[in-house]
């Protein structure tokens, strides 16, 4: 049976070590906790969900440094990404993630690896 996050009750909703503050971001947490397939859950301070990245200022970058973060997926466009780009460096990744839009890079990806490409 496939649970959903609200399904999961307020224990893991509620856990303090969700909520990261973090200024100009509204909604940064931590997806650390939830039950996984196949047992176990994700591990803590491993993955993030987050709002809005393009308003945090020097400080709220140094705080997501500090987290360990290397890679962003942005489930922006790439429109919407050009006019309000995301201030942290590293590795960012443009997804939109839907299953039938073809130019979605993970589509692409997938495709390639389909057909024995690297």
């Amino acid at each position: 049976m496939t649970q959903t996050v609200g399904s999961l009750g307020g224990a893991y909703l509620d856990d303090p070590r969700r909520q990261i503050a973090l200024p100009g971001v509204l909604n940064l947490r931590d997806v650390g906790g939830y039950p996984v397939d196949g047992g176990g859950s994700v591990r803590w301070r491993t993955l993030f969900r987050s709002d809005a990245l393009h308003r945090l200022d020097a400080s709220g970058v140094a705080t997501l440094t500090g987290l360990g973060i290397k890679t962003v997926v942005d489930l922006r466009t790439q429109a919407e990404a050009d006019i309000a780009p995301s201030p942290v460096r590293g590795r960012v990744i443009h997804c939109r993630c839907c299953r039938t839009c073809k130019r979605c890079p993970c589509r692409r990806r997938r495709s390639r690896r389909a057909a024995g490409w690297t």
